[in-house]
């Protein structure tokens, strides 16, 4: 069976005519095995990410991003596309990014919702769907339109053919992973019963460094379609994909699909989480920025996403040490609750009869964020900073030395600041209870500064280390001195 699968799937391949029909495209039919499709890459999907890349969206920039996941590939776009940096489609996509802060997951989630080029019609109303927040529908519209436009004056079609070895090679690697996934567990894990979707792995190697869950589509028939959009797989010089990692990639997908079933479950609860993901949100705000989660409700879905992987592990087989090394992986994420969040499903899946499905276990989540978020606020933290306040975006260059105070008293030795090259030396702990710390430094007219203060150095005479603490600030001009 696998290999018959396998040689249809080359046959498609090696097919120009059928490229965008087969493989290389969408999927209407019931998926082969009753649940899951096919591995394929998605021509709306590419189309969208190199758009977005002509752009130099900042999630798609490969001044900002290391393009070392295809850098083949990566050339090969920028050197076809490259007389095509003002076409109306980029245009309009660098308008959606300044206008409506389109980025990220946005971006290639919309791809799926039309028909494979050239045609590019609605598979089904976009009013209907709950698309990302930063689309506008007719927006949306009009982007496919002028991607259409896109595709047929760059000759796209020329593009993705020069490419279809390299995308029949990605499939290929993925075939193991997409028999040996249990698509089942959703229904079971969420409560779903009557579950009626199909799941659709798309690999995307124009995409970058990120994978993404979603869209999940919604047909009039009540029929729906999953997808996890998956762009972490090595390649080598020549843009062809390595050896997948079979166990690895399955937890990629689990996640990458768990979103589709956590990111609306949670939605329809806003109200009830908003309080505790607020409060949460604001004592590990550094550390999600960092990672693109700059809002509460991304936070709470990604820690439950994060939880439901823990989960399916624990339900096929996982010893406790793979258990254990994920959830300090999370941990070291900065979601530092992920034991308690694990431990808690715990109760959900012993008393279904009480939940039967997730959404009904809300409240008792909603509960352990809120205890989460009052052991940060008892935790010892930096409280401010001086002599300017963080975040300030007129900080004199002269300023020599910048002071951190404590919210709690601390031991008066040790520190632990990220190496900058703005880091000129440390004056060390002063005040009383050494509630202040002072290190100095060397900083020039109209730059950006970003300096991490770490916790394992900082900690109070019990050992309690302090929260990680960010400091942002944009130094002004040279101000002049009389003399």
């Amino acid at each position: 069976m696998k290999n018959r699968r396998l040689r249809t799937l080359l046959i498609l391949f090696c097919s120009s005519t059928l490229l965008l029909q087969g493989a290389f495209g969408q999927r209407n039919e019931k998926p082969e095995n009753g649940r899951i499709s096919l591995p394929t890459v998605h021509p709306n999907v590419e189309l969208v990410e190199i758009i977005a890349r002509l752009a130099e969206i900042s999630s798609h920039s490969t001044e900002n991003h290391s393009q070392a996941r295809n850098p083949y590939y990566v050339a090969a776009i920028e050197e076809y596309f490259a007389p095509y940096k003002d076409h109306p489609a980029v245009e309009y996509m660098r308008y959606l990014a300044r206008e409506r802060y389109l980025s990220y997951n946005a971006i290639p989630e919309i791809g799926p919702y039309f028909t494979p080029a050239p045609e590019f019609q609605p598979r089904v109303r976009l009013e209907d769907q709950q698309l990302d927040a930063r689309w506008e529908v007719e927006e949306a519209y009009e982007l496919i339109r002028l991607a259409a436009d896109f595709y047929t004056d760059t000759d796209c079609a020329r593009f993705f053919a020069s490419q279809q070895d390299r995308y029949a090679r990605a499939v290929e690697g993925m075939i193991p992973v997409y028999e040996k996934l249990d698509v089942e567990w959703f229904s079971r894990f969420f409560g779903t019963t009557e579950l009626n979707s199909g799941f659709y792995p798309i690999i995307a190697p124009g995409q970058g460094e990120f994978n993404y869950g979603g869209p999940a589509i919604t047909f009039p028939d009540g029929r729906e379609e999953i997808y996890a959009i998956v762009a972490s797989i090595a390649y080598d010089s020549l843009g062809y994909p390595q050896k997948v990692d079979t166990a690895m990639h399955i937890s990629l997908l689990v996640h990458e699909f768990a979103h589709s079933f956590v990111n609306p479950m949670q939605k329809i609860h806003t109200e009830v989480l908003r309080k505790e993901g607020e409060q949460l949100f604001h004592y590990v705000v550094e550390f999600m920025t960092r990672q693109a989660y700059g809002y509460w409700t991304s936070v709470l879905n990604e820690s439950l996403v994060w939880a439901c992987e823990v989960r399916y592990l624990m339900a096929h087989g996982a010893d406790s040490a793979a258990v254990s090394k994920k959830i300090k992986q999370e941990q070291n994420r900065g979601f530092s609750w992920m034991p308690e969040l694990v431990a808690l499903l715990d109760e959900y899946e012993a008393n279904r009869d009480a939940y039967p499905t997730l959404e009904h276990f809300i409240p008792r989540m909603a509960e352990l964020y809120e205890s989460i978020a009052t052991g940060y606020a008892e935790q010892p933290q930096v409280s401010h900073i001086g002599p300017f306040e963080n975040g300030s975006r007129e900080v004199d260059p002269a300023t020599a030395e910048i002071h951190l105070y404590f919210t709690h008293p601390m031991q008066g030795k040790g520190y632990s600041i990220k190496v900058h090259p703005a880091l000129a030396d440390v004056s060390g702990y002063s005040g009383q209870e050494h509630r202040c710390f002072t290190f100095k430094v060397r900083l020039e007219p109209q730059t950006d500064y970003h300096f991490e203060i770490l916790e394992q150095g900082f900690r109070t005479p019990d050992g309690t280390p302090i929260l990680p603490y960010h400091i942002r600030f944009r130094t002004g001009d040279a101000r002049q001195t009389d003399h």
